[in-house]
């Protein structure tokens, strides 16, 4: 925010433009929810390194919430910070969030508001008119691989008969189960091998 304060400043005293985007995780607490705090904490941190790789050196991103980036662009009108969004987006769907060999989808959103810069303008107003704008457009940013599905509902679709749609959520099925295979006795893994062949 202090960073926003002085580029507004610079920016009146030269009459230039500054954007403001906003990148926003609409669901986080859901996909906090489900997936945990260090899936949740990945998607920021992804979002956050794509975000560095594809600003200006002048340029300046932070973390406003616990799921919204604000980024600051200097000297920039409205059509250069919409191509800014493009590039983030398409980075993020190059590079499809991977948590401990599960592929994940996150959605994210963004605005682009550009003030109309007076000696009062203020920073924190501005972002909150930036925010404002997320409800006008969603962007889903989704992996193109298979969402996972939970071992119960697995379970559920073989005993439908129904386990060929099964068949490519192993992977992420057997994933899920190590840590309890870890903690069986080597006679309680045997006993499963046997079971299994």
């Amino acid at each position: 925010m202090e960073q926003l304060s002085k580029d507004l400043a610079f920016a009146h005293r030269h009459r230039q433009s500054v954007a403001i985007v906003i990148a926003e995780m609409p669901d986080f607490k859901s996909f906090f929810m489900q997936n945990g705090k260090v899936a949740a904490e990945a998607a920021l941190s992804q979002a956050a390194h794509l975000v560095r790789e594809c600003i200006r050196t002048e340029d300046s991103a932070s973390r406003y919430t616990i799921s919204t980036l604000a980024l600051s662009l200097p000297s920039t009108p409205g059509e250069g910070a919409i191509k800014l969004v493009e590039k983030l987006q398409q980075a993020l769907k190059n590079a499809p969030l991977q948590v401990n060999g599960r592929a994940l989808a996150v959605k994210w959103r963004f605005s682009v508001h550009v003030p109309d810069i007076t000696p009062e303008t203020n920073a924190q107003t501005e972002v909150q008119a930036a925010i404002g704008k997320l409800g006008l457009a969603a962007v889903a940013i989704h992996s193109t691989k298979p969402t996972s599905i939970s071992i119960d509902k697995a379970l559920a679709m073989i005993t439908r008969g129904q386990g060929d749609l099964v068949a490519e959520h192993i992977p992420h099925l057997l994933q899920e189960i190590i840590p309890l295979l870890q903690q069986a006795t080597p006679e309680q893994r045997w006993n499963l091998m046997k079971q299994i062949d």
